[in-house]
């Protein structure tokens, strides 16, 4: 289950109020050679015996502040391609869906109303690739596929530099009831 760096803070929050132990690892990364850190686009719940944590009874517990990847369901990003222009400083993104009837509230839900959450999901991605690729042609960032070093959450360096994503963000939760 993929996160995108705010929702990894904000779903870490809703278990801790929950008294859930949930378990958020790094899931996708890129390199940044000037600070030396791997700069997380991407993390992942640790599922509990194959299901999500949040799960119970059947029912999703932050159902109203669940993830845009859980909107999304029954699609889900089956294979997901970065491309780097190294030339051109920029990140482009390939994103191809399976179906999936895993989730049993996607079962009974619109599949026309998950359709739109999935092109929120593909405009949140293409926004984050241009934000990064933006801070990259300007030498704030020097980019790489791999290499080691210590997390960032990708959020939090770039609402540093574009500070209109923090307030987004606090408008998107309050719409939300976060």
């Amino acid at each position: 289950m993929q996160l995108f760096p705010e929702e990894a803070v904000a779903v870490a929050d809703e278990g801790r109020k929950l008294g859930l132990n949930i378990s958020i690892k790094p899931n996708y990364w890129f390199y940044d050679e000037i600070s030396r850190k791997r700069l997380v686009l991407f993390y992942s719940i640790q599922l509990v015996d194959g299901n999500c944590p949040f799960l119970r009874g059947g029912l999703c517990a932050i159902y109203s502040r669940r993830p845009l990847i859980c909107r999304c369901f029954p699609y889900v990003p089956e294979e997901i391609d970065f491309v780097f222009d190294n030339e051109n400083k920029q990140i482009t993104v390939d994103v191809r869906y399976a179906t999936s009837v895993v989730c049993p509230l996607a079962r009974s839900a619109s599949l026309l109303n998950h359709r739109r959450y999935v092109l929120e999901f593909e405009y949140k991605l293409r926004s984050y690739l241009f934000l990064l690729s933006t801070l990259w042609r300007k030498g704030v960032v020097e980019l790489r596929k791999e290499g080691g070093g210590e997390y960032q959450n990708l959020y939090e360096l770039l609402s540093k530099h574009f500070p209109f994503l923090e307030v987004f963000h606090r408008k998107n939760r309050r719409e939300k009831g976060c």
